[in-house]
């Protein structure tokens, strides 16, 4: 094994170990806020996923756009789902919404194969962008955001 093998090594574990961080992180925030693991979690970074590979390469967008583009549809994808499904589950027995995030989620996922099929899809960054770096300045963002809206006594975290 050389050095170059260890050091790309490396790079894989943080950017993987940085993606898991980010989708714990939203686990973490959604389970505070409404009381409820949602399932579908992982099938919105999907849709975001086959739109950025849809804006990128198939349109051929500017990075910049396609990233303030994939983050309003996410946005918009998870605001639909909680006035769809959730909300009206409120005030429910907690097994329901846990029945609901799945059903969510298998109807996604079923979605994505009917439309998009099941077959694996590889794209690239633009060299100035890594996954990496983008999942650590997504991880500082919700930092900040989360920190802001502490009580003034709080700070810092």
């Amino acid at each position: 094994m050389t050095g170059g093998y260890i050091a790309q090594q490396i790079v894989n574990g943080l950017i993987l170990g940085s993606m898991y961080a980010l989708v714990a992180i939203g686990f973490t925030m959604i389970y505070g806020i409404i009381r409820l693991i949602n399932f579908a979690h992982g099938d919105v970074v999907m849709i975001g996923a086959f739109l950025t590979l849809a804006l990128l390469q198939v349109l051929g967008w500017p990075f910049w756009l396609v990233s303030l583009c994939v983050l309003a549809a996410g946005a918009i994808v998870g605001v639909s789902i909680e006035r769809a499904a959730f909300r009206p589950m409120r005030g429910a027995p907690q097994v329901t919404g846990f029945i609901t995030s799945l059903a969510v989620s298998i109807m996604i996922q079923n979605l994505g194969i009917v439309f998009l099929s099941a077959q694996p899809r590889n794209f690239t960054f633009p060299d100035f962008c890594s996954s990496f770096c983008a999942s650590v300045l997504s991880v500082l963002g919700l930092w900040t955001w989360s920190s802001w809206r502490r009580p003034w006594g709080s700070w810092p975290p």
